[in-house]
């Protein structure tokens, strides 16, 4: 999709135009529904609600994915602990991160769907609160092309051999499960789950996925 590195980036900016108007919104109407999206879908699970993701907006979604999910394998290569992980959200390493416009939109779109799928394990998301989601979108400047594609994602079943079938390579698999993990930290049970399975369905080793736990939780 044309511009999803620009829409990744939009929506996982804490306390940007987009995230603080979706919060506003959904308040607004919420029923109360608990779980992941009781804070509004963009507001929440790519900003308002995730005090780590202040780090992710001073370098950029999809940057910050990158960076974190490179250093994470880098340091799983070389044996390091998870004790030693720190923010730091260097430059990624190229496998990470495409340095050409339309490798960065396309992966950005996968790594967008495998947000959305997490943001969906707890089961909660209604009919009709799908609907109200989807019926702002126009409100909060989405394009018809993001519009469609993140409508379409909501409204699919939950699949996660899907999610595990967007990565194409490991440097990929991690970049994915350290987008979910971004989205999920602070759910619960289900997402834990949801994270569970999803690490085994892209075959990553414990002790990378325990890297990727604990430098997203080092980011706050």
């Amino acid at each position: 999709m044309k511009d999803a590195r620009a829409l990744l980036d939009s929506l996982m900016q804490s306390g940007g135009e987009m995230a603080a108007k979706a919060k506003e919104t959904w308040d607004a109407q919420s029923t109360g529904t608990k779980g992941a999206l009781a804070g509004g879908l963009l507001g929440v699970l790519f900003g308002g609600g995730r005090g780590g993701l202040g780090a992710v907006a001073r370098v950029g979604g999809m940057a910050a994915i990158g960076s974190l999910a490179s250093k994470a394998f880098a340091d799983w290569q070389a044996g390091k602990t998870a004790q030693s992980a720190d923010a730091d959200l260097a430059p990624a390493d190229p496998k990470f991160l495409p340095s050409d416009a339309a490798g960065a939109d396309e992966m950005s779109a996968r790594l967008l769907k495998a947000m959305v799928a997490v943001a969906k394990a707890d089961g909660r998301v209604t009919e009709e609160e799908r609907v109200r989601i989807t019926g702002q979108f126009g409100t909060l400047g989405l394009g018809p092309e993001a519009a469609d594609m993140l409508e379409a994602e909501l409204a699919a079943p939950l699949d996660i051999d899907a999610v595990a079938a967007l990565a194409r390579n490991p440097q990929e698999a991690t970049a994915l499960y350290a987008a979910s993990l971004m989205v999920a930290q602070q759910g619960g049970p289900a997402e834990a789950d949801y994270l569970t399975t999803l690490a085994g369905r892209l075959n990553l080793d414990p002790a990378l996925v325990a890297q990727l736990q604990a430098r997203v939780a080092a980011l706050g």
